[in-house]
């Protein structure tokens, strides 16, 4: 990862203008709830639906998600993706997986998804410099992230797309929220989740069968 100061800088303030675009792309029927800090970008949501909470107690936290139809995170791992599971509430990971420093990241975007749409694509070109990969908004943190959270069952709980995928991001979201049928698969996702979870050894009896695995006795 950069160690550049200016690449945590630029993804806070510039990922918001893009995610703003998708969201304003949804029905008119939906409602957007901005918790935590104001990004700016947000602020422009439509008026009358855009509801703030810069600040909330750990209760209210989990009262405000418990009340989301869906939520939405730019980063892995999410404690809103996590508590969500717990919740029942369907999310959407919305990460960036190509560094695009080079004319081979360049061609593996569009490999992947494609020719980027024409306001992804005006989004890039304002770009001040190559737009890195990240996992986790704004820091990157991709080599720590990233295996972690290849095979991860914790991913099948939701839905995750690449931020420059402008059709696949906007589609998962209305999907997400107004599909029953995606809604119900990712419920039963998130039922197996807890019940493999449920099924697992106490911790102090995890840690006891690693230690002894090792050789190291108490």
């Amino acid at each position: 990862d950069s160690a550049d100061a200016t690449v945590p800088r630029e993804l806070a303030a510039r990922i918001p203008e893009l995610v703003l675009h998708y969201l304003t792309r949804l029905p008119a029927t939906t409602e957007f709830l901005v918790a935590g800090p104001d990004f700016g970008a947000f602020g422009r949501l439509p008026e009358g639906r855009l509801h703030r909470r810069p600040r909330y107690g750990a209760r209210e936290y989990l009262d405000l998600l418990g009340a989301a139809d869906a939520v939405l995170a730019l980063s892995l791992p999410s404690f809103a993706l996590e508590r969500a599971v717990w919740t029942d509430v369907p999310g959407v990971a919305v990460v960036n997986g190509f560094d695009l420093a080079d004319d081979n990241g360049v061609e593996r975007l569009h490999a992947a998804i494609g020719e980027p749409s024409p306001a992804v694509r005006s989004w890039l070109d304002a770009y001040p410099g190559p737009l890195p990969s990240y996992q986790t908004w704004p820091m990157r943190w991709n080599d720590l992230v990233r295996p972690t959270w290849s095979g991860n069952p914790f991913a099948a709980t939701m839905v995750h797309e690449e931020i420059l995928d402008e059709e696949s991001v906007s589609t998962a979201l209305e999907a997400v929220l107004y599909d029953e049928s995606v809604r119900t698969e990712l419920a039963e996702a998130r039922a197996g989740y807890r019940r493999a979870l449920a099924a697992l050894p106490a911790t102090i009896e995890a840690f006891h069968q690693v230690a002894s695995v090792h050789g190291l006795t108490f």
